[in-house]
């Protein structure tokens, strides 16, 4: 199913390796189930493995992880050209 959202076997490895890894297949499961798009999808994907890794690199499990650490994450983007983050 991960396959689908995600078509580079290299990315797709990556992932699998993080600490969200074990949970990446059954969201992607459900997020096909309702309907997401690819490119919607992926980025939850990505974001949800982006914040595994980041919550691993400053000491937090994701079971640690709550609002603040959420929150700290999201600043630690940045923002684009467009103003998101």
């Amino acid at each position: 199913m991960l396959e689908y959202f995600i078509s580079n076997e290299d990315v797709r490895e990556n992932i699998l390796t993080g600490p969200m890894g074990p949970y990446l297949p059954p969201l992607a499961a459900r997020l096909l189930e309702t309907g997401y798009s690819k490119g919607q999808a992926r980025r939850l994907l990505l974001s949800a493995d982006g914040l595994a890794r980041w919550l691993q690199r400053n000491g937090k499990t994701l079971i640690e992880a709550g609002s603040e650490q959420v929150q700290d994450y999201s600043l630690s983007l940045g923002r684009t050209n467009a103003g998101k983050r």
